[in-house]
């Protein structure tokens, strides 16, 4: 999200936006099944490092992922996905 910022009233905003929520810390477990998916995923659906590190993360942790880019991750079955 912090990427998409155009400029420092959009960061600022976002930043706010987020405080309202856990951080989650990526471990050796996340990790693991972000390289499992990436190596899944990264050519038949393109998907991305970050992408990979976000699924892996909701799926380790047993999250809906909550995202506006649904295409980016429909492919994954085990992921539950709810679109802002």
């Amino acid at each position: 999200m912090l990427s998409g910022a155009g400029n420092k009233a959009e960061l600022n905003t976002i930043n706010k936006k987020l405080s309202r929520f856990d951080i989650l810390l990526i471990n050796p477990a996340i990790t693991i099944l972000a390289i499992e998916l990436i190596q899944k995923y990264k050519l038949s659906h393109g998907l991305a490092l970050a992408d990979g590190m976000i699924a892996a993360t909701a799926l380790e942790a047993k999250l809906t992922l909550f995202t506006y880019n649904t295409k980016d991750f429909k492919f994954i079955k085990s992921l539950e996905l709810f679109r802002g």
